[in-house]
């Protein structure tokens, strides 16, 4: 008798699932849709966030070895010489110009790491707030797929 109850629970069961496959409804595979669809473009902005992060830390790294330079320029003397590699030549350079060159290229880089920052910072906003409908997305679509 056991036996047959259990036989019978299963059925009941099977079908219960197979209707619950057929019976799917329209809202919950458009939420389940828009959420993949959310998930791919916050894969696509974390993509955009790591060029932007790379791009930030090649010029951080531009900043520093100016900077470097600038200071041994800064225990120079008049009387040094500079050289400049030109190709495959060393070709000799005013003092004056290569500091003016060097200050000028500073002042490029830390420009160009101030719109990184902003950049990276509006990303993070962003991100944030995709990732954030992406979670209310599957929150829906977890409570839609309970009620079935």
């Amino acid at each position: 008798s056991s036996l047959i109850h259990a036989q019978v629970v299963l059925h009941v069961f099977l079908e219960h699932s197979v209707t619950t496959e057929v019976k799917m409804p329209a809202p919950q595979s458009n939420e389940v849709q828009k959420l993949q669809k959310q998930v791919e473009e916050l894969k696509t902005m974390q993509g955009e966030m790591k060029q932007l992060i790379d791009t930030r830390t090649k010029l951080q790294s531009q900043l520093n070895e100016n900077e470097m330079v600038e200071k041994e320029f800064a225990q120079l003397s008049d009387e040094d010489e500079v050289y400049k590699l030109t190709g495959p030549a060393l070709l000799k350079q005013d003092l004056d110009e290569a500091k003016a060159n060097v200050d000028k290229r500073l002042e490029f880089i830390r420009k160009e790491l101030k719109r990184a920052d902003t950049r990276v910072q509006d990303h993070e906003q962003k991100n944030g707030k995709q990732a954030a409908s992406c979670d209310g997305l599957a929150e829906q679509a977890a409570e839609a797929a309970a009620a079935f």
